[in-house]
């Protein structure tokens, strides 16, 4: 539930992105998009049963995605930030057993099973 807000929120910085500022907005939107990722795959990293390979596949997904985004190596750089900060809240988030390896894994499995992309 609460990956699916965050994707709601992502989805609707996107939308207002295209209205006002665009590249500003849409480096923010994208930010927001790769911390709801990178949750997830903290989340789950600090989880021992949910296999590693499922961590690589999102992770190259988040990885490929950027890279259509922007050539940019500053704004590559603030997403990436975006996306390891994500980590280290899952991460935090299973340690302090605000979310439990079932949950992780679902939430895992939006982005493994979706392309995404960090704008339209």
């Amino acid at each position: 539930m609460r990956l699916q807000k965050l994707w709601i929120s992502a989805i609707a910085a996107s939308a207002f992105a295209m209205g006002v500022g665009h590249a500003a907005t849409d480096t923010d939107a994208a930010v927001q998009t790769a911390l709801s990722i990178g949750r997830s795959v903290g989340a789950a990293a600090a989880c021992p049963a949910i296999a590693k390979p499922r961590l690589k596949t999102v992770a190259d997904k988040f990885n490929e995605a950027l890279g259509k985004f922007t050539t940019n190596a500053q704004e590559a750089g603030t997403i990436r930030d975006g996306y390891d900060q994500g980590v280290t809240f899952g991460q935090r988030d299973v340690s302090n057993r605000q979310v439990d390896c079932a949950t992780a894994d679902r939430e895992l499995g939006v982005w493994e099973k979706n392309n995404f992309a960090l704008s339209d």
